[in-house]
């Protein structure tokens, strides 16, 4: 979500699963509103050009992980917000987190929030929730942190760190990705 003046409210366009959604999504998504016209979609990523200078309010959340259909638990994403100064004519770069899968044993994470300048510098993260794991030894999730550091895994594998993807063990659920990186099994 942008605030300023005007409040411009970002989504995932109707889309589902881990990847991003595309420019037909987006035109449908947000037709009856301010955003129409004004966002440019490729692989996923919803590129915005700033219309006046001002200073902007972002306020993000990343997706809840999924859910276990046999514990009916999940994990919440993070919420952020921050003032930034932008320009006319600036593009920001703008990728949403969709919500996890659900599943029986093994949900999928909650995708994180990134906003970005053109240049992929990030100005504002915020990570997407764990999914439930249900195996005989572990029977947890995570909500997502606010630091620069991923929770660890139920099994105690790494969440990542300074933008890393996190890690997991073999038989394991994917480690959440990071801005930089993906995660790793």
């Amino acid at each position: 979500v942008i605030l300023c003046n005007d409040t411009y409210i970002f989504n995932n366009c109707g889309q589902i699963e881990y990847s991003g959604p595309s420019q037909v999504q987006c035109e449908d998504g947000y037709v009856d509103d301010n955003l129409n016209g004004m966002v440019t979609v490729i692989n996923g990523i919803q590129y915005w050009i700033v219309p006046f200078d001002a200073s902007y309010t972002i306020d993000i959340m990343g997706a809840r992980g999924g859910e276990s259909t046999y514990l009916f638990n999940y994990g919440w994403g993070a919420r952020m917000k921050g003032d930034f100064l932008f320009t006319k004519g600036d593009t920001i770069k703008i990728l949403v987190g969709q919500m996890g899968t659900d599943d029986y044993f093994r949900s999928g994470g909650g995708g994180g929030t990134f906003v970005s300048t053109m240049n992929n510098d990030p100005l504002i993260v915020a990570g997407g929730g764990g999914g439930q794991t249900h195996n005989y030894a572990y029977q947890t999730y995570s909500n997502a942190d606010t630091t620069e550091s991923g929770n660890s895994s139920s099994c105690n594998y790494s969440g990542g760190s300074n933008g890393d993807g996190g890690t997991c063990y073999s038989n394991g659920p994917r480690g959440g990705g990071g801005y930089y990186e993906d995660g790793n099994t």
